[in-house]
């Protein structure tokens, strides 16, 4: 069985169908989605949204594809219905030989709170400042991401630029539910 929800992809097709398709955004002010938009509003695990968007990038099926001048929305969802799965042979090709501790950690870093997120970036600015910015792939400089030390520098670069994307996606989401709560 796959890490990942199976269908996710039908699901993501079908939610298309039901709010309507767009290219050059995520969503738009009255509920049309791209691709990744709708496999962001399909993924019931947190994190798993980051993790299907890697493998649709690595598919080459991302925004790029999605946002092609000659794309159709039949095209779009005929495909996320013939490819419906994520399996965990393509999150191996995506992530690398420790890609089930990737997945793990992902989705903790997902459900973290804002709090926890800033003292994690808070550790690896610290740690990056005593170490410089090679070292920061080393086990011994780097517990955060001591999972990544076997994998090859590429596939480690990709998994702590996804970090910091969602990192930082969840201080944005903070930040605006604060501003929310103050007007």
């Amino acid at each position: 069985m796959s890490m990942i929800q199976p269908g996710i992809l039908a699901d993501a097709a079908d939610y298309i169908d039901q709010h309507g398709w767009t290219q050059g955004q995520f969503e738009t002010d009255d509920g049309k989605v791209c691709l990744l938009g709708a496999v962001r509003r399909c993924t019931p695990i947190p994190g798993d949204r980051h993790l299907v968007e890697q493998v649709m990038h690595r598919r080459r099926r991302a925004d790029v594809w999605n946002d092609a001048k000659d794309r159709t929305v039949d095209e779009v969802t005929a495909y996320l219905r013939e490819h419906a799965d994520v399996t965990d042979e393509e999150l191996a090709d995506t992530f690398g030989p420790q890609w089930r501790e990737i997945v793990a950690q992902v989705r903790v870093i997902s459900g973290a709170t804002p709090q926890q997120l800033s003292d994690l970036a808070a550790a690896w600015d610290a740690v990056q400042k005593q170490v410089g910015p090679e070292q920061m792939y080393s086990v011994a400089y780097d517990p955060v991401h001591a999972f990544l030390a076997p994998t090859e520098k590429r596939l480690q670069e990709e998994a702590h630029a996804l970090y910091l994307r969602m990192i930082n996606e969840k201080l944005d989401e903070a930040a605006t539910a604060d501003r929310v709560e103050t007007d």
